[in-house]
């Protein structure tokens, strides 16, 4: 393994010194004041004390996350509490005493209010003076060993971080999290597949700093393996990062200092990892705030920005809206996401298969969006087998008898009009299919389907979001 830092190429003074006055902005922009993190702390100590009141002997209550570790950005003040339980307490035991602790420590006259939210288990969300308090419940441990549900490792990371990192190296952190916000790759909800507030603290472990690990990931390789608990990172062509692919089955590994058995990165897209590639790339070519931050859009008159889209690139558009069941908004996103690959199939199959897909999700509406190329007729070639392969062409030729066939060297090929004749037959007929309703969280017979920019203002802004989203590349 090679020293993180040691595989750094150095760059000019000039250069080095104009990141370095950027990141030094960038700090006085997203650390927060003293008085910020005092009215943080004080409503937690406020919540502190009303859990320790009521919580049973044996458990214990810690404060983990940013917020704990010093990491929080600026107007970023909602805290994890975790009610550590003994190993001996019932799993379900220690789930519905957490939520019944949480349900009676808030004062519904001050407008303080309770839900229940789902993760490996359910915990309770509070907000009490403006501030959101996730309060969790886990077992108590000393290794990953002794673990006994997902969330349990949490505290640990606390310890590794607290005692790892410089009051620098946390503000760095902070720069990191407004870099990985500005180019929409922070948080690993399914919806964005990006960089946790924990790995964006490991990587500034790793690294040393913010610049150090921009330079490292604008030459990246696969497999790009690192081992914060050694500072190290994995050679990319040796037998152990080799062994660590297979293992987590992934080419993006970091490795857990807490528990060598997990990926950090294990909800990271190749896609944002990419993103964040190019984006170092173009803030050491133009280390200037401007860069740093990039171009912010506008949902104003979505509608307009969708018809000066749809005219520029001389295309369709075809939006399918959906409802959404009041559930995790993870389990709601993979199953859009789900869906749209199914349908993208479909267009496939029948000779329509779009430019690009868009989805997105805000409440309980989701939309899946594609643009279309406005002179597509559908008509495809469609590749059969070798004639070498004995009664492999005659049974294609009998699966398209209706088609034109011919050979291109030895396939069989045949040229198919599909049973839709455009891509507004094509959605509604999936729309109407009782295959693609089986996602019961999605209600798709439900579907509104709309063509080019006649919808809700509501659903244009979420297909207008998502295509910003999508084609905006800071290179």
């Amino acid at each position: 393994m090679a020293r993180a830092g040691s595989i750094v190429k150095k760059a000019s003074k000039a250069s080095d010194s104009k990141l370095k006055a950027v990141v030094d902005m960038i700090i006085e922009d997203v650390r927060p004041s003293k008085k910020e993190i005092e009215g943080a702390i004080a409503v937690s100590n406020s919540i502190s004390s009303r859990i320790k009141k009521l919580m049973p002997k044996g458990a214990e209550l810690v404060i983990v996350g940013s917020m704990a570790r010093g990491t929080q950005v600026k107007g970023s003040y909602d805290v994890d509490m975790f009610l550590l339980y003994p190993r001996s307490f019932d799993e379900k035991k220690m789930e519905n005493g957490t939520i019944e602790i949480a349900k009676k420590i808030i004062d519904r006259k001050k407008g303080e209010t309770f839900t229940v939210k789902y993760a490996q288990h359910p915990y309770a969300r509070i907000n009490v003076n403006g501030m959101n308090a996730d309060i969790v419940p886990a077992y108590k441990i000393g290794n990953a060993l002794e673990r006994g549900t997902a969330v349990d490792r949490t505290p640990l990371h606390n310890a590794f971080i607290l005692s790892h990192l410089t009051e620098r190296q946390k503000d760095e952190v902070r720069v990191l999290k407004a870099f990985l916000k500005a180019h929409r790759i922070y948080g690993a909800e399914v919806s964005i597949e990006g960089f946790s507030g924990y790995l964006c603290e490991l990587l500034i472990h790793t690294y040393g700093s913010f610049e150090a690990l921009l330079r490292s990931v604008a030459s990246a390789r696969l497999p790009w393996v690192l081992d914060p608990k050694e500072s190290a990172m994995v050679e990319p062509h040796s037998d152990a990062a080799a062994a660590l692919v297979k293992k987590f089955s992934k080419e993006i590994v970091v490795i857990d200092p807490t528990d060598s058995n997990r990926n950090v990165a294990a909800a990271l897209s190749l896609e944002s990892f990419s993103r964040f590639i190019l984006a170092s790339r173009m803030l050491l070519d133009r280390p200037t705030k401007d860069a740093f931050y990039g171009e912010g859009y506008s949902d104003a008159y979505p509608e307009r920005a969708l018809s000066a889209l749809i005219k520029s690139l001389d295309c369709e558009l075809y939006t399918l809206e959906f409802g959404l069941a009041d559930i995790a908004n993870d389990i709601k996103w993979q199953q859009l996401k789900r869906l749209d690959r199914s349908i993208r199939i479909l267009m496939k199959k029948s000779g329509f298969e779009p430019l690009i897909a868009l989805q997105d999700m805000e409440d309980s509406i989701g939309v899946i969006a594609y643009l279309v190329n406005r002179h597509y007729n559908g008509t495809r070639a469609i590749e059969g087998p070798s004639v070498f392969l004995k009664g492999a062409a005659e049974k294609f030729a009998d699966a398209h008898s209706k088609s034109y066939k011919y050979l291109d060297g030895e396939r069989i090929m045949a040229l198919e009009k599909p049973e839709h004749s455009n891509v507004h037959s094509l959605l509604e007929s999936i729309r109407r299919s009782n295959e693609i309703s089986k996602l019961s969280h999605v209600r798709v017979k439900e579907a509104k389907l709309f063509f080019g920019t006649e919808m809700p203002e509501e659903c244009a802004r979420l297909v207008h979001r998502s295509f910003v989203k999508k084609t905006t590349l800071r290179i």
